[in-house]
């Protein structure tokens, strides 16, 4: 992606209104667009391929295709578009699980508007870094095995885990919960590619 162009990004969930305020906090950045919102995995699946976005916000739990296995799919079809898992599921589990079907980071509801572009910032800069680096070692291949090793699916060594939460923007939930974004200490959770390091704190939705 030239200097000047937008970070185009997927939105992916099965909630309307989610999709559309996700939709509307993009659209107050300058350097981001909405490439595309999918309501399910198979959906973001398809798009992924047709959009070739240069991020996508996924979320886990979906009725047609969970969002673990979409992005286990899209990370092997569509390496250079690098997601980010939502869910209001913390738990170790789905965080090893996210983190082996190639997620770059998990977003754990809830978390402040700042918190996600940031978030978006982050993973998309580091796949400019691993795109560039790429770049540079592709002239001293020597075959088509060399080729292969360096091709972009491999994972990045840490994240950073923030927050975010559809209830902030509507629903029952919404003034609460955006009163407790401002008043409680964020938790933040981090894992490494490699499994090698991994940080955490609890946060109730």
């Amino acid at each position: 992606m030239a200097d000047g162009e937008k970070i185009r990004i997927l939105i992916v969930d099965d909630i309307a209104d989610t999709r559309d305020n996700l939709a509307k906090l993009i659209g107050f950045e300058p350097d981001m667009e909405v490439a595309g919102t999918a309501d399910g995995g198979q959906a973001a699946v398809a798009l992924a391929k047709k959009e070739r976005p240069n991020v996508i916000l996924m979320d886990i739990n979906m009725p047609d295709m969970d969002g673990i296995t979409a992005t286990e799919i899209i990370s092997n079809t569509v390496p250079e578009s690098p997601i980010i898992m939502m869910s209001v599921q913390g738990e170790q589990d789905y965080l090893r699980r996210s983190m082996l079907a190639g997620a770059r980071e998990f977003l754990v509801k809830p978390f402040s508007a700042d918190e996600l572009i940031n978030a978006i910032r982050h993973v998309h800069e580091l796949e400019k870094v691993k795109r560039a680096r790429y770049a540079q070692a592709a002239p001293a291949a020597a075959g088509p095995a060399n080729a292969a090793a360096a091709a972009p699916a491999a994972r990045d060594q840490s994240q950073v885990i923030t927050f975010f939460s559809p209830a902030v923007w509507g629903g029952p939930r919404s003034r609460r919960t955006s009163r407790s974004l401002f008043t409680r200490p964020p938790r933040s959770r981090s894992f490494s590619s490699t499994g090698a390091s991994r940080s955490a704190t609890s946060q109730s939705s």
